[in-house]
């Protein structure tokens, strides 16, 4: 009988124990977002959905790689409001920006003198698929950050102030800092896989090839910043003006959250064909979105991922559109205080008569 007391006794101290964790979380709010910041083991309390068979491998095989030491290790989360003013300055697209372009994938290799952000092409529901057998580009930094299932479980038991919707009545983006990447999936075709893993491809495979191609960092773990931020989807023919506000200015409150984040510091944001997969986004009109977004935000460095040759030539197609509203600024435009530069660009991109593509199904 003792032994039974004993047992309940310790479970109702495990509980209350795991519920003053959680009531030590305080949520916060500024004029444009609200956040809380918890500790690695405080949010390692709260409990994550249930994860498929394949994620679960990974997810375990991952977070052993956690010391005590990362353990204590304090993450931000920050939450757009819908109503989220940053204001233009002039000054910012009379500055020089570095653009580069890459076919490679992320990396997530720091950068001491740059405070690097990563965009997360965001479902609406912040990390949704993570738990399931898909695997692109949303799933696969869930999986190499595991701790992202957690952050996303501490927002839904802290309210609504920061729930885990990135779209709600309006673009409300959400931003994490300082989390650990702690594993690495090669989702690239390999002589004994022609599909590789990404996308549904995942799904195909079997545990020991996914084992073979994972695995996790034990030393020099990188603390990565994200920008999780959804784009419309499955839209069709011709872009509207409405449609591409939207788009315009969640990348706008996104970026300029992110350079506000960075305590100073010369900013490097890493993007790419944002919403182009399964949403079926056109790739130069999002080009062209976010450049301008990057620039206009006061960021200074951007590498965008083109990941293969038809998105190589959606960003350099979208790149020129940019540049071609940046002169017309430039040289007409820079003498009038009251000029809207958002609305201006959201209006030359309308008149381009973009039209909507398909969705890959990934």
């Amino acid at each position: 009988m003792k032994s039974i007391q004993t047992f309940f006794i310790t479970i109702t101290g495990l509980f209350s124990t795991a519920q003053t964790k959680k009531n030590l979380i305080q949520v916060r709010d500024e004029a444009n977002y609200s956040y809380f910041q918890a500790s690695v083991n405080d949010l390692l309390t709260y409990d994550i959905m249930n994860l498929t068979q394949y994620k679960k491998h990974l997810y375990q095989k991952f977070l052993v790689a956690l010391t005590e030491q990362d353990k204590m290790q304090i993450i931000s989360y920050y939450r757009c409001n819908k109503d989220a003013h940053f204001e233009n300055k002039l000054e910012n697209i009379l500055q020089d920006i570095s653009i580069q372009d890459t076919q490679i994938g992320y990396t997530y290799m720091p950068n001491k003198s740059k405070k690097q952000w990563h965009v997360n092409f965001a479902d609406q529901h912040l990390f949704g698929f993570y738990h399931t057998n898909l695997f692109a580009q949303d799933e696969i930094q869930c999986a190499e950050h595991p701790l992202l299932s957690h952050v996303r479980a501490a927002a839904e038991y802290l309210g609504k102030k920061v729930a885990p919707l990135t779209i709600e009545d309006g673009p409300t983006p959400i931003l994490i800092k300082d989390i650990h990447r702690l594993g690495v999936v090669n989702v690239m075709p390999t002589n004994e896989n022609n599909y590789g893993l990404y996308g549904n491809n995942f799904a195909r495979a079997n545990l020991k090839y996914i084992d073979s191609m994972s695995q996790k960092i034990v030393n020099d773990k990188y603390l990565t910043n994200f920008i999780a931020m959804a784009a419309l989807g499955y839209g069709s023919g011709t872009y509207k003006y409405d449609e591409i506000k939207f788009l315009f200015q969640t990348a706008k409150s996104s970026f300029s959250l992110a350079k506000e984040l960075s305590e100073g510091m010369e900013v490097e944001l890493h993007t790419g064909n944002w919403g182009c997969g399964a949403f079926g986004n056109n790739r130069q009109l999002i080009a062209s979105i976010q450049l301008f977004a990057a620039h206009l935000s006061g960021i200074q460095n951007v590498v965008y991922h083109t990941f293969d040759k038809e998105g190589k030539k959606g960003f350099d197609e979208g790149k020129k559109i940019y540049e071609s509203f940046l002169r017309d600024i430039k040289i007409n435009n820079c003498e009038s205080p009251n000029f809207q530069l958002d609305q201006q660009f959201i209006m030359f991109l309308t008149k381009q008569n973009f039209q909507w593509g398909y969705s890959d199904g990934n």
